[in-house]
């Protein structure tokens, strides 16, 4: 996911960060960049356009309506100030999934199911 900001003051310590909903409004993931970047803060300048981009796969999300809220900050995770906040900035929809259970599903690399002949069941 690339989000791409455009700052008309100037940014100490940026950070871009993001959350995706489910249709209740409920959090499932996100990220910012801050952790990346608490060593050696990004400083923009007033009029700049700066980008951050985050990789991952995907979850398997159940069949429904999601969003994405994006925002752009300065300072530290615990101590910053928001600068701006854009609620369901990119809505999506699931239309097919494998989710049995739970908020979002995890890609799994293998299930295997098998009858053990040895075992001896104690009680």
């Amino acid at each position: 996911m690339i989000i791409r900001c455009l700052t008309k003051v100037d940014l100490y310590s940026a950070i871009i960060g993001f959350i995706v909903k489910d249709h209740l409004g409920q959090g499932l993931f996100g990220d910012n960049t801050f952790l990346t970047y608490r060593s050696a803060p990004l400083t923009v300048t007033a009029g700049k356009m700066f980008e951050a981009r985050f990789e991952f796969r995907m979850p398997v999300l159940p069949v429904g309506d999601y969003s994405i809220n994006v925002a752009v900050a300065e300072g530290t995770q615990e101590d910053h100030i928001q600068h701006h906040w854009a609620h369901d900035a990119l809505l999506f929809k699931s239309h097919t999934s494998s989710v049995c259970t739970g908020l979002v599903g995890i890609p799994m690399r293998n299930i295997k199911l098998s009858i053990i002949n040895d075992a001896v069941l104690c009680l």
